[in-house]
């Protein structure tokens, strides 16, 4: 349905795996990662879309959405929180934990039809 590559990054399996499995379902092409550094490897290419928890281990989701930024400017992110008062990247949307699949995806298509 989609060729757009989201990069997703939870540290949280159960948490990275049912995301990804929805956004497979609705034929999103998706790379997943546990971690900032091991998002960063992934993203050699640029994706479509940056999808990231606030909280990972050693660098924010926001650390991380600046840094990609820096080689890809124009990429959308959304950053994930069950913290309401979590740490905020300019730019990006910002949803709250927990949320249902269809929130997630209604997000995901608008960032994707902005670009």
């Amino acid at each position: 349905m989609s060729e757009n590559r989201i990069l997703l990054v939870d540290d949280e399996e159960l948490v990275r795996d049912a995301i990804a499995a929805s956004l497979r379902a609705r034929g999103y092409r998706v790379d997943t990662a546990a971690s900032a550094e091991q998002a960063l490897a992934e993203a050699q290419t640029e994706p479509d879309l940056l999808v990231a928890d606030v909280t990972l281990p050693g660098r924010s989701g926001a650390e991380l959405a600046g840094e990609l930024r820096h080689h890809y400017p124009n990429l959308p992110v959304i950053l994930l929180s069950g913290f309401p008062d979590a740490a905020r990247c300019e730019g990006a949307v910002f949803l709250q934990k927990p949320f249902l699949p269809s929130e997630l995806l209604k997000m995901v298509s608008a960032s994707l039809g902005s670009t």
